[in-house]
């Protein structure tokens, strides 16, 4: 009888119903879920987080997971903890495509780059696309 009652209570514990929180290794590993905002921060990068964080619903209603690089440190809205592999993965994909702020679909494809932040911009690219039409139409 406790036994039973013990797995009842595990089973109705808000803990085992949790997502579980793991480390993102690699942009791949958000392919097909996410929308991605790679930014190089350089001295901004409170400027940045302040820009972003005032557009938070509107982030988050087209799943957009956000990177700032500042030199060796990267900050971001991901709920997870983030690798050293991560973040010099986030800096080469910058620096190939020789931009400050790059925006990536769920595809994993790189949509737009531009030399400053201007989200306004950015949401009006992600709107356009057939897989955000899709998602518009059937929340």
């Amino acid at each position: 009888m406790s036994r039973i009652l013990l797995i009842l209570l595990m089973l109705l514990s808000p803990i085992a119903w949790a997502e579980v929180i793991q480390s993102l290794h690699s942009l791949s590993e958000l392919k097909w879920k996410n929308r991605l905002i790679l930014i190089n921060a350089g001295d901004d990068i409170n400027t940045y987080q302040d820009e972003l964080s005032q557009r938070d619903a509107e982030i988050n209603d087209r799943d957009i997971v956000w990177f700032l690089i500042k030199q060796s440190s990267l900050s971001t809205n991901y709920t997870g903890t983030v690798t050293d592999n991560l973040t010099k993965e986030v800096r080469q994909k910058l620096q190939h495509h020789n931009s400050l702020v790059l925006l990536m679909g769920k595809d994993g494809g790189v949509k737009a780059t531009d030399t400053q932040l201007r989200l306004h911009k950015l949401f009006s690219e992600i709107d356009s696309m057939p897989m955000r039409q899709r998602e518009l139409q059937h929340p």
